[in-house]
């Protein structure tokens, strides 16, 4: 998962795009979700991984 994950924030910033926030997991990126300090545009997801998937 760590090797999609950083394929896609390369792609992105090879796009123009400045910041990429990570999360390592479901619940991580909940919180981060959540933080009326961050602004998100674009969210993406793993649709099979262990704890917490982005079906559910």
């Amino acid at each position: 998962m760590r090797f999609q994950r950083s394929m896609i924030v390369r792609m992105m910033r090879s796009m123009g795009v400045n910041q990429v926030l990570q999360a390592g997991g479901g619940s991580q990126a909940l919180m981060l979700l959540q933080d009326e300090k961050v602004t998100v545009d674009l969210v993406t997801c793993g649709l099979d991984t262990p704890v917490m998937d982005g079906m559910g």
